[in-house]
């Protein structure tokens, strides 16, 4: 199935979800303020965003991944890079909703989610 990773997150009340991200000078480089802090500014979250941040994070600084795993996270997230639309199989799907709610701490992302990758003829994917 076909899913859009550049569709932005819209919460239940039906308004963008926002994240804070650093705040590029013209270098490209964090801008700062005259303390040397890092400027945030807002930005609506995309699933592309919140794939890659469960696929690269851990449940717990005791999780470790197999070899399996590791290069499942790595395939996957070539697919999200290399299309705005990838083309996701049940397992791989499965596999997002499960990394999603091990990593993500907002319920209603975790829900969303199995909203969105589940399977659109209106059952969810089991994970």
């Amino acid at each position: 199935m076909k899913v859009k990773i550049t569709e932005e997150l819209i919460g239940f009340d039906g308004k963008p979800i926002y994240q804070a991200v650093a705040k590029r000078d013209d270098n490209g480089k964090p801008a700062r303020n005259e303390l040397g802090m890092v400027l945030l500014e807002d930005k609506v979250m995309t699933w592309r965003e919140v794939v890659y941040n469960a696929l690269e994070s851990r449940e717990n600084e005791r999780e470790v991944l197999n070899a399996e795993q590791k290069i499942k996270c790595g395939q996957i997230e070539r697919k999200l890079y290399e299309s705005d639309e990838p083309d996701l199989s049940v397992e791989e799907r499965a596999f997002l909703i499960e990394r999603i709610r091990k990593t993500i701490v907002s319920p209603m992302i975790c829900e969303l989610a199995s909203e969105f990758f589940g399977d659109k003829s209106g059952k969810e994917t089991k994970v």
